[in-house]
């Protein structure tokens, strides 16, 4: 069994949440593994999941790029977790993620739904502007625009 097979049937089998984390955190330099990146997604799309691990596996992916085969899954993944998670520093670390995908056209629509949502938590929205003024792509200079207008957002505006 190979140390990454093993740190990934360590976190599986793990009893004490607090020890998620570091596993997640120990992970990291094997996230060219299959076997890991499958994980990552698992725990950042399992809403039962403990939060902290489920922050640290976004944090990996602010460092940590998929193949670009895998990429759709993990843009959906964080992109879910922006949408429903109730947990407000969940979704803050779930937009930070999702600046590293601005180039696909899901990220900058998920981005987009929650920078222009009002009743967003502050964070959230500024690292979702993020994702939109490192996209560059026509939706998203049409949605900074927009958010240039806005009476809290609109002072954090820098364009694409």
């Amino acid at each position: 069994m190979s140390e990454a097979e093993a740190l990934v049937a360590a976190y599986e089998a793990a009893d004490d949440e607090d020890e998620k984390p570091d596993l997640i955190s120990d992970l990291e330099p094997f996230f060219d593994q299959g076997p890991v990146r499958s994980l990552l997604v698992r725990v950042i799309s399992d809403a039962a999941e403990y939060d902290l691990a489920r922050i640290e596996a976004l944090r990996v992916l602010e460092v940590q790029q998929p193949p670009e085969a895998e990429r759709a899954t993990f843009v959906t993944a964080i992109a879910s977790v922006l949408a429903s998670e109730p947990d407000e520093v969940v979704r803050q670390w779930a937009g930070r993620a999702l600046k590293a995908f601005a180039d696909d056209p899901r990220a900058v629509e998920a981005a987009a739904a929650r920078a222009q949502d009002s009743e967003e938590d502050l964070d959230v929205r500024c690292n979702c502007l993020s994702v939109l003024e490192r996209a560059g792509s026509a939706e998203a200079t049409k949605v900074l625009a927009a958010l240039a207008l806005d009476p809290v957002l609109g002072k954090y505006v820098q364009g694409p």
